[in-house]
């Protein structure tokens, strides 16, 4: 077990990688598969090619873990420690 890393995966994530993985191993077409996960056949070999490369972690969303973009910034966000409060006073 040495080596191998824990992944978190949401329901729709452990349900598209059951699909992938059926593909993979020809047990399901990607018609199938597509069918299956409401996206198109491009986008099943999209994903099974990841998943091919990566193993599991290809399937999972690249944002995951990462902080917003429109995040209030923490000092904003605080009471009493920067420009927001300044600025209601």
């Amino acid at each position: 077990m040495a080596g191998k890393d824990r992944v978190t995966m949401s329901q729709k994530e452990l349900r598209r990688l059951h699909f992938v993985r059926n593909a993979l191993g020809k047990v399901i077409t990607q018609a199938e598969a597509a069918e299956g996960m409401g996206i198109s056949e491009r986008q099943v070999r999209r994903i099974a090619e990841r998943v091919r490369e990566e193993g599991d972690r290809g399937l999972i969303h690249r944002s995951r873990g990462r902080a917003s973009n429109r995040a209030i910034p923490v000092q904003v966000k605080t009471p009493g420690s920067g420009s927001l409060s300044k600025e209601i006073s």
